[in-house]
């Protein structure tokens, strides 16, 4: 069990443009909490269960961010956030299950690969989507945990077991997703807020 504090921001490519930019990326700030739980079954099956709670919009606060990191970095002054989503209560729930399946090796010193394919979907009045991927890693001394994370992917915590020798692995993985809705491509739920429309299949190679 564990909590969740995020503050994302999202602008057009150009940010020195103060005027709005319809057919680019629109200003958005996304101030959430949240909680997740995880649960792991005889180190085979992992499931994921996150609930978002927040604000979209001025109340967020990303336009006071993005201005004071970027004045600390003598960067470009963000000059469009007049043109951000209006504010707007956010919720979304996510789901995903992981497997784990040992293709060769016993994980005790020698040369061990392992598959972890991942299913989920998340719903919600900010993203919608349903999607999955493939991990395989290979190496000696492999955590007993279900693979690396993601920013926005909270890594399995559910076994600290550990083995005692050093380890060490490399992992590629391959996905997409399905997107019904971004609210931060595709504009406000709110008709008249600029916005273009989601590309629907989205592709992921790491």
């Amino acid at each position: 069990f564990g909590y969740v504090l995020g503050q994302d921001i999202y602008t057009p490519a150009d940010i020195t443009i103060a005027a709005p930019q319809p057919t680019d990326h629109p200003w958005a700030g996304w101030f959430y909490g949240g909680v997740y739980l995880q649960r792991a079954v005889d180190d085979r099956v992992f499931d994921h269960f996150e609930l978002h709670i927040g604000v979209i919009g001025p109340t967020a606060f990303a336009d006071d961010v993005q201005e004071l990191i970027h004045d600390w970095f003598n960067a470009d002054n963000p000059a469009g956030w007049n043109n951000q989503l209006p504010d707007e209560f956010g919720i979304d729930f996510t789901y995903r299950r992981k497997w784990k399946f040992t293709l060769l090796g016993e994980n005790n010193g020698d040369l061990t690969i392992e598959a972890i394919p991942q299913a989920g979907l998340t719903v919600g009045n900010v993203h919608r989507n349903v999607g999955g991927d493939l991990t395989l890693r290979a190496g000696v001394h492999l955590p007993r945990d279900f693979g690396p994370g993601r920013l926005e992917d909270v890594i399995a915590a559910t076994n600290d077991d550990k083995p005692n020798d050093w380890g060490m692995y490399g992992f590629a993985r391959a996905g997409g997703r399905y997107v019904d809705h971004d609210e931060f491509i595709e504009g406000s739920n709110n008709r008249g807020t600029p916005g273009v429309a989601e590309e629907p299949w989205v592709g992921e190679l790491q």
